[in-house]
């Protein structure tokens, strides 16, 4: 489609970009616009190879919020590629070295990405851990309704209902809801409410 030709195009220009400019500060964030056009191609494996790279170019800079977003993103790559240890190991060390220079919302979304990490995985121990500086994340981030917020509360409603506590579970799927507006974050919540507690669908629909 004349879509993919134009991100073929984007690529092969900023390729040529990246070679031309050497190690100039912003090599790293072009880098992140290469990753994304993979990633809007379906190249996952050139996504993923392109976020390390981007990883190790923001390290040189000691870039503590850009290496936090990238590795992020990596993070969700290694999920969603089957690979939730590769994906704790990364999250690990970004927050073991750049954590204590990040704020309570940028790290936030890390931990969320662990426990959703460790949700595939069979590790309560490390659930149970991770949990807990979710929930201390949460307390640091105190009254802000963002995005971020939400998607913490919908994977904290995951990892609770997994250890046991549907009413706490129950809440923080409905604080998720009051967060994520979208159509498509909507449906997500409502296919997790099925999944999670499917007693509760079975007395709404008598």
């Amino acid at each position: 489609s004349s879509d993919v030709c134009s991100s073929d195009l984007a690529l092969s220009e900023l390729t040529l970009a990246l070679e031309l400019i050497g190690d100039a500060p912003c090599r790293p964030w072009i880098l992140d616009t290469i990753s994304r056009a993979y990633l809007y191609l379906g190249a996952r494996a050139e996504w993923r190879r392109s976020l390390k790279k981007t990883i190790v170019d923001k390290d040189r800079e000691d870039d503590h919020l850009g290496i936090a977003i990238s590795s992020g993103s990596l993070a969700l790559a290694e999920i969603q590629s089957g690979q939730p240890q590769e994906a704790l190991n990364v999250l690990k060390e970004t927050l073991d070295r750049r954590g204590q220079h990040l704020e309570p919302l940028t790290r936030l979304r890390l931990f969320t990405f662990c426990l959703q990490a460790l949700l595939e995985m069979e590790d309560p121990e490390q659930l149970s851990k991770y949990l807990s500086h979710l929930e201390e994340c949460l307390a640091e981030c105190g009254q802000e309704k963002v995005a971020p917020v939400g998607f913490a509360r919908m994977i904290r409603a995951r990892a609770l209902s997994r250890a046991g506590f549907q009413k706490q579970a129950i809440v923080d799927l409905n604080l998720a809801s009051d967060l994520l507006k979208q159509p498509e974050l909507q449906l997500l919540i409502n296919y997790w409410r099925v999944v999670l507690f499917p007693e509760d669908q079975k007395l709404q629909e008598k």
